[in-house]
């Protein structure tokens, strides 16, 4: 498999896909157009794929060619499970992009305000 399939599967929310690619020996760090393939998963919310990557040794904290973790991605979006998941593995909520944007700044530029009380209680618990 090439990285670009992987990263296919994973911005398609393919988990079975994603899953028979990494059990025959994808990389679950793979990448196409700049962007981590866990990242990639964060646009179709895709939870299953995300965990099928974490598990296989995906780097949570992994960036966009922007800068981007896949923290940031979700927290924009607002997809509050995912989030949770990623903070749960290790994602780093401090982590800048190119322009110097946190997690914390991506979920209050997109309004999520449930992302933002999820990141307050994760301050709290460190």
């Amino acid at each position: 498999w090439t990285d670009s399939d992987l990263a296919v599967a994973a911005e398609g929310c393919y988990p079975q896909v994603l899953e028979a690619m990494l059990k025959s020996g994808a990389n679950p760090n793979a990448t196409r157009n700049g962007q981590p393939a866990l990242l990639m998963t964060m646009f179709s919310d895709c939870s299953d794929g995300a965990k099928l990557l974490m598990s296989a040794g995906a780097d949570v904290n992994a960036k966009s060619s922007d800068g981007r973790t896949a923290l940031m991605q979700a927290a924009g979006d607002g997809r509050a499970a995912l989030v949770q998941l990623l903070l749960e593995k290790g994602a780093d909520l401090e982590a800048t992009d190119t322009a110097g944007r946190t997690a914390w700044m991506y979920a209050a530029m997109g309004n999520q305000i449930e992302v933002v009380e999820i990141f307050k209680k994760a301050r709290i618990r460190k």
